[in-house]
C-alpha cells in the first residue's frame, strides 16, 4: 500500500492561503482595511443618530416657541410663576 501524499499538502495550502488572505483584509493598514471600513461605518451611524436626535430636539423647541407665542398661554404661565400661593407664605 502506498499513500499518495502529493495531494495532502495542496489540500492544506488552500485553506491556509484563504485564512491568511482574510487576515490580510482584516488587518490591512490604511483606508481599505476591514477595521478602517467598519470604524468609518460606526462613525457614520453615530453621526446619523446624533443628527436625528438634534432634529427631534429642534422640532420640540419649535413647538415650544409656537406655544409661547400665544399671548394667552404666556399670560397663564406668568400667572403660575409669579402669583403667590398659600403654601409659600408663612402662617
Amino acid at each position: 500500500m502506498t499513500i499518495n501524499r502529493s495531494r495532502r499538502p495542496a489540500k492544506l495550502i488552500v485553506p491556509i492561503v484563504v485564512f491568511l488572505f482574510l487576515l490580510g483584509l482584516i488587518f490591512l493598514p490604511g483606508p481599505n482595511g476591514l477595521i478602517s471600513i467598519l470604524l468609518k461605518l460606526y462613525h457614520i451611524n453615530r453621526s446619523r443618530n446624533q443628527l436625528q436626535q438634534l432634529r427631534a430636539r429642534a422640532d420640540s423647541l419649535s413647538l415650544e416657541i409656537k406655544l409661547w407665542q400665544d399671548p394667552a398661554y404666556a399670560t397663564r404661565q406668568a400667572q403660575k410663576i409669579f402669583s403667590p400661593t398659600s403654601s409659600d407664605t408663612l402662617p
